[in-house]
């Protein structure tokens, strides 16, 4: 999750999800995203350690409201 105001070019802030279903501490700025390629290809894309696959032939349905953890968002103060 990334947040801040609107208007701004980046993000203010990130957090994600860690491997038990919590979140991480907030750090500053934009996820740190980067590319998986094969050859000259992207097959999946990295956010911290979760990595997004990009070609789903089955792709898993998405929920992202309702099937995590009952744990809010973690709070920062600006």
């Amino acid at each position: 999750m990334a947040w801040g105001y609107v208007g701004e070019q980046h993000c203010r802030f990130t957090a994600l999800r860690d491997a038990a279903g919590g979140w991480g501490e907030p750090a500053p700025g934009c996820p740190p995203v980067r590319e998986v390629r094969d050859g000259g290809r992207v097959t999946a894309l990295t956010v911290g350690d979760h990595v997004l696959p990009i070609d789903l032939s089955d792709p898993p349905a998405a929920d992202p409201f309702g099937s995590g953890p009952d744990v809010p968002p973690p709070t920062t103060e600006d």
